[in-house]
């Protein structure tokens, strides 16, 4: 379960949009603009909506859906090499996406794959994580 489940629920745009990056997660090129045209807003008021929500930045809210397929990827495909599942979620690099996945998730992305386990919720880094499940 995403973290964003439970806000997604109650904030129809935020799971549109959640949606709309899950459909082009392959596309390196997915921009804020191709989100503000799904959404139909401005962008201005596509950012206060997000950082109402879930504390992130449209930019920063597609790279979190991007790892969070890319951690779902880890464990239901095993026959695919890290570097095939970042590069299907839309990663251009390996190392950036290992440090993206390493700072969010607080654990790299080879390990969470042979471990499955990563850093508790209450030691997250990232303290939009407690926001967007406070709602």
């Amino acid at each position: 379960m995403n973290p964003f489940q439970s806000v997604a629920v109650r904030d129809h745009t935020v799971l549109k949009l959640w949606g709309q990056i899950e459909q082009n997660i392959d596309n390196p090129d997915l921009s804020v603009t191709d989100l503000l045209e799904s959404a139909a807003m401005s962008r201005t008021n596509l950012y206060r909506r997000l950082t109402a929500k879930t504390g992130m930045s449209a930019t920063a809210f597609i790279r979190y859906v991007r790892l969070t397929k890319a951690r779902d990827l880890l464990l239901d495909q095993t026959d695919l090499t890290i570097s095939e599942i970042a590069f299907a979620v839309g990663f251009n690099s390996l190392s950036y996406f290992t440090k993206r996945f390493t700072e969010v998730f607080g654990v790299c992305p080879r390990r969470y794959q042979e471990t499955h386990e990563l850093k508790p919720l209450s030691e997250h880094p990232f303290k939009f994580l407690e926001h967007a499940l406070k709602g």
